[in-house]
């Protein structure tokens, strides 16, 4: 099927696993502060995480928080 593409879907929990616990640590640090609404890109800025990885971090927070506490 040459020119089409072809899209799948990542199994739960695939993304999230590149976030580390220091890119999650980062997260918190931001989200504590209080001082952004944190789907801003003030507050993406403000981690210093790439936006993807930031993403996947909304996606899957309780699953991160379970795992890094």
């Amino acid at each position: 099927m040459r020119g089409y593409t072809v899209a799948r879907e990542m199994p739960k929990g695939v993304i999230s696993m590149a976030v580390t616990k220091e890119d999650f640590e980062d997260y918190l640090e931001v989200q504590k502060s209080g001082m952004y609404n944190m789907m801003s890109q003030d507050a993406i800025m403000a981690t210093g995480l790439d936006e993807d990885t930031y993403m996947s971090i909304i996606s899957d927070y309780s699953e991160l928080k379970e795992r890094f506490g």
